[in-house]
């Protein structure tokens, strides 16, 4: 994992999900041990599993297909890997069917100059999984200006967002400046690099001009007013100037009123392990009720 830069946190994970990790079983996870499999339960159940595209897109990929309520689609950090939210499948506390966007492996370079143009790209990955609303979003860091867009161009197409969380997520202003030559110097990786082969080595590459290139696009990301509701989760162990100047600035681009603040143990990479991600999906559980 390479952090770009550490005071904050931008990172990619160190592969892409080709297929989704393995899980409980399907009727397993959505009946849990001691609940009635009612008629209704399994009307649900075979409705969900009839749900479930048979191909999904390359863009997207399913950690757990199968649950109660509304699908929550996951945005990932700089990167463009989908790695990042595996703990949070496997979470009894949330019980909903969970996908997460990716970055193509090949898309870097041309497709992903902007979050406009990622967020209209990751919205057709989600319509084929879920082709009306309700919708609920989750953008970690970078990919939080990207869930932020998806939601307000779903709100230009009349569809509703019942949520939209954006963990550790901060606007333009608040981003570090980078510098493309400092990013070319990885001191921490070299050591390791020699024992990769070609291939390894190319996908690491590939990798690290993804996160270049999600890096200015959050930059370069002016985003227009969005009145849905909003959830900013911040760790409680991320820099306090940081988070104060996140909860000044989103206001400015939310509705005040629909938008609110949680804060959670743990820091900017470990609200996504155990144990911290329990608190997560106990907070998207409890605000999508």
């Amino acid at each position: 994992m390479v952090d770009q830069p550490a005071s904050i946190g931008w990172h990619y994970e160190g592969r892409r999900f080709s297929e989704p990790e393995a899980g409980p079983e399907p009727d397993r996870e959505v009946g849990r041990p001691g609940r009635a499999a009612t008629p209704r339960h399994l009307a649900r159940l075979l409705k969900a599993r009839n749900a479930v595209p048979h191909a999904l897109p390359d863009d997207i990929v399913a950690l757990r297909p199968l649950g109660e309520g509304t699908p929550l689609f996951c945005v990932h950090p700089a990167g463009g890997e989908a790695t990042g939210f595996r703990h949070l499948a496997p979470c009894p506390e949330f019980r909903g069917p969970l996908y997460a966007l990716q970055t193509s492996a090949g898309g870097a370079d041309h497709e992903d100059r902007s979050v406009e143009a990622l967020a209209a790209r990751y919205l057709a990955a989600v319509r084929a999984v879920a082709p009306t609303g309700t919708y609920l979003l989750l953008g970690w860091f970078m990919g939080g200006l990207v869930a932020f867009e998806m939601a307000r161009l779903l709100e230009l197409q009349g569809e509703r967002v019942e949520m939209v969380f954006l963990v550790e997520s901060c606007l333009s202003a608040q981003l570090p400046e980078f510098d493309e030559d400092d990013e070319r110097e990885e001191p921490g990786p070299v050591a390791a690099e020699k024992d990769m082969s070609a291939a390894e080595l190319l996908r690491l590459d590939l990798r690290r001009r993804t996160n270049r290139a999600h890096l200015r696009a959050a930059r370069a990301y002016r985003p227009w007013r969005y009145a849905g509701p909003v959830a900013l989760v911040q760790a409680g162990k991320q820099d306090g100037d940081l988070r104060r100047a996140a909860i000044r600035s989103w206001p400015c681009v939310c509705a005040p009123a629909r938008l609110t603040h949680h804060v959670l143990e743990g820091d900017h990479l470990t609200l996504f392990e155990p144990p911290y991600v329990t608190e997560l999906a106990r907070l998207i559980n409890r605000t999508t009720q």
